[in-house]
Protein backbone atom coordinates (compact mmCIF):
# COMPACT_ATOMS: atom_id res chain seq x y z
CA UNK A 1 0.00 0.00 0.00
CA UNK A 2 1.57 3.38 -1.21
CA UNK A 3 0.80 6.68 0.87
CA UNK A 4 -0.35 9.44 -0.94
CA UNK A 5 0.31 13.25 0.18
CA UNK A 6 -3.52 14.83 0.24
CA UNK A 7 -2.95 17.90 1.94
CA UNK A 8 -1.22 19.56 4.64
CA UNK A 9 -1.89 22.63 7.22
CA UNK A 10 0.67 24.24 9.37
CA UNK A 11 0.29 27.01 11.32
CA UNK A 12 1.70 30.65 10.93
CA UNK A 13 0.73 31.91 13.78
CA UNK A 14 -0.59 30.59 17.28
CA UNK A 15 -4.55 29.18 16.71
CA UNK A 16 -7.43 27.24 18.27
CA UNK A 17 -7.69 25.55 15.11
CA UNK A 18 -6.04 23.33 12.45
CA UNK A 19 -7.76 22.60 9.21
CA UNK A 20 -7.09 20.64 5.89
CA UNK A 21 -9.78 20.69 3.82
CA UNK A 22 -10.80 19.79 0.15
CA UNK A 23 -8.48 16.59 0.14
CA UNK A 24 -9.34 13.97 -2.47
CA UNK A 25 -11.64 11.02 -1.20
CA UNK A 26 -9.64 7.77 0.08
CA UNK A 27 -10.56 4.32 1.33
CA UNK A 28 -8.02 4.59 3.56
CA UNK A 29 -6.10 7.99 5.44
CA UNK A 30 -3.34 8.40 7.64
CA UNK A 31 -3.17 11.30 9.78
CA UNK A 32 -0.05 12.76 11.18
CA UNK A 33 -0.30 15.87 13.50
CA UNK A 34 2.49 17.15 15.31
CA UNK A 35 1.14 20.11 17.57
CA UNK A 36 3.41 22.50 19.54
CA UNK A 37 2.79 23.75 23.00
CA UNK A 38 1.28 27.39 23.56
CA UNK A 39 -0.11 26.20 27.16
CA UNK A 40 -2.70 23.78 28.23
CA UNK A 41 -4.35 21.55 24.79
CA UNK A 42 -6.72 18.87 24.37
CA UNK A 43 -7.14 18.17 20.85
CA UNK A 44 -10.31 17.25 19.24
CA UNK A 45 -10.75 16.36 15.73
CA UNK A 46 -13.87 16.44 13.63
CA UNK A 47 -14.93 15.32 10.24
CA UNK A 48 -16.29 17.49 7.35
CA UNK A 49 -17.52 20.20 9.78
CA UNK A 50 -19.94 18.08 11.68
CA UNK A 51 -20.17 18.86 15.32
CA UNK A 52 -22.78 16.99 16.05
CA UNK A 53 -22.82 14.24 18.49
CA UNK A 54 -21.90 11.93 16.05
CA UNK A 55 -18.86 10.29 17.38
CA UNK A 56 -17.82 7.63 20.10
CA UNK A 57 -14.35 6.27 21.55
CA UNK A 58 -12.51 4.28 23.70
CA UNK A 59 -9.22 4.97 25.23
CA UNK A 60 -6.44 4.15 27.73
CA UNK A 61 -3.92 6.57 28.80
CA UNK A 62 -0.45 5.15 29.71
CA UNK A 63 -1.49 1.43 29.54
CA UNK A 64 -4.51 2.27 32.29
CA UNK A 65 -7.89 1.38 32.39
CA UNK A 66 -10.17 1.60 29.63
CA UNK A 67 -12.72 4.63 29.52
CA UNK A 68 -15.47 5.29 27.10
CA UNK A 69 -17.50 8.13 25.48
CA UNK A 70 -20.21 8.53 23.59
CA UNK A 71 -22.01 10.79 21.51
CA UNK A 72 -19.97 13.40 21.65
CA UNK A 73 -19.16 16.48 19.41
CA UNK A 74 -15.60 14.82 18.56
CA UNK A 75 -12.91 12.78 19.36
CA UNK A 76 -10.62 13.85 21.77
CA UNK A 77 -7.19 12.44 21.84
CA UNK A 78 -7.47 13.56 25.54
CA UNK A 79 -3.91 14.85 25.74
CA UNK A 80 -4.57 17.80 28.27
CA UNK A 81 -1.84 19.00 29.41
CA UNK A 82 1.13 21.19 28.85
CA UNK A 83 3.68 19.67 25.92
CA UNK A 84 3.83 18.83 22.48
CA UNK A 85 2.42 16.27 20.63
CA UNK A 86 2.06 13.92 18.39
CA UNK A 87 -0.50 11.98 16.95
CA UNK A 88 -0.91 9.31 14.19
CA UNK A 89 -4.80 8.44 13.44
CA UNK A 90 -5.55 5.29 10.59
CA UNK A 91 -9.31 5.80 9.10
CA UNK A 92 -10.95 3.14 7.29
CA UNK A 93 -13.22 5.86 5.06
CA UNK A 94 -16.24 4.41 2.99
CA UNK A 95 -18.49 6.39 2.31
CA UNK A 96 -21.46 3.73 3.17
CA UNK A 97 -19.87 2.86 7.00
CA UNK A 98 -18.85 4.25 10.11
CA UNK A 99 -15.54 5.44 9.48
CA UNK A 100 -13.44 3.66 11.92
CA UNK A 101 -10.56 5.30 13.52
CA UNK A 102 -7.05 3.87 15.84
CA UNK A 103 -4.26 6.51 17.07
CA UNK A 104 -1.57 6.79 19.27
CA UNK A 105 -0.89 9.93 20.67
CA UNK A 106 2.53 10.67 22.59
CA UNK A 107 3.30 14.09 24.78
CA UNK A 108 6.05 15.14 27.12
CA UNK A 109 6.79 18.43 28.92
CA UNK A 110 10.58 19.31 27.68
CA UNK A 111 13.53 18.25 29.72
CA UNK A 112 14.84 15.48 31.06
CA UNK A 113 13.37 15.15 34.24
CA UNK A 114 9.89 14.86 32.37
CA UNK A 115 8.74 11.67 31.28
CA UNK A 116 5.98 11.15 28.30
CA UNK A 117 3.24 10.10 28.29
CA UNK A 118 1.06 8.23 25.70
CA UNK A 119 -2.74 7.60 25.18
CA UNK A 120 -4.25 4.60 23.09
CA UNK A 121 -7.39 5.61 20.76
CA UNK A 122 -10.30 3.60 19.28
CA UNK A 123 -13.24 5.92 17.99
CA UNK A 124 -15.36 5.96 15.18
CA UNK A 125 -17.65 8.86 13.44
CA UNK A 126 -21.18 7.38 12.70
CA UNK A 127 -21.81 8.91 9.24
CA UNK A 128 -22.46 6.61 6.84
CA UNK A 129 -23.28 8.72 3.64
CA UNK A 130 -19.86 10.69 2.72
CA UNK A 131 -16.24 10.17 2.82
CA UNK A 132 -13.98 12.34 5.25
CA UNK A 133 -12.62 15.22 3.08
CA UNK A 134 -12.17 17.72 5.87
CA UNK A 135 -10.75 17.45 9.10
CA UNK A 136 -10.14 19.78 11.93
CA UNK A 137 -8.48 19.98 14.62
CA UNK A 138 -9.62 22.21 17.66
CA UNK A 139 -8.68 23.23 21.07
CA UNK A 140 -11.06 23.84 23.81
CA UNK A 141 -8.58 24.37 26.79
CA UNK A 142 -7.06 27.66 27.67
CA UNK A 143 -3.44 27.34 25.29
CA UNK A 144 -2.80 27.83 21.75
CA UNK A 145 -1.21 25.19 18.71
CA UNK A 146 1.57 27.27 18.28
CA UNK A 147 3.57 28.72 15.14
CA UNK A 148 4.32 25.20 13.33
CA UNK A 149 1.70 22.88 14.72
CA UNK A 150 1.04 20.79 11.53
CA UNK A 151 -1.77 18.65 10.28
CA UNK A 152 -1.30 16.38 7.60
CA UNK A 153 -3.58 13.64 5.59
CA UNK A 154 -2.57 10.74 3.55
CA UNK A 155 -4.64 8.69 1.74
CA UNK A 156 -4.76 5.56 -0.43
CA UNK A 157 -7.19 3.07 -2.01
Amino acid sequence: MAWELLDSTTLSGAADTITVSSFTEKKHLRVQIHTLDDGNQNPKMTFNSDTGSNYSYRYSSNGGADATSTSQTGIYHLADDNGNKDIVCYIINEASKEKLIISTSAFSVAGAGNYPNWVENVAKWSNTSNQITTITLSNEFAGDFATGSVVTVYGTD
